[in-house]
């Protein structure tokens, strides 16, 4: 058996109990691992399927970073055109 480490907490885990996050491919252990749904269309009906993903890709997480970035791109060019006037 081969033994991982967890990208979340750091804890050493069993290859059979770990999961790779589906956003960004990391190891993750079963205490740190979420899941969120995803709505699938197919020919025959539609349906729900579980997505695993590690707490930094979790939605809110993501959304969280991502307004960071417009803040910080909006309001850092707000202080450089103040500071060249």
């Amino acid at each position: 058996m081969e033994v991982l480490k967890c990208s979340s907490c750091g804890r050493e885990i069993e290859e059979k109990n770990a999961r790779k996050c589906e956003i960004c491919g990391k190891v993750v252990c079963l205490d740190c691992l979420s899941y969120f749904a995803v709505y699938k269309r197919s020919v025959y009906r539609d349906y729900e399927d579980l997505v695993p993903v590690c707490p930094d890709c979790r939605p809110k997480a993501m959304l969280s970073r991502k307004l960071l970035k417009v803040v910080d791109e909006v309001f850092g060019e707000e202080k450089g055109e103040r500071n060249t006037q």
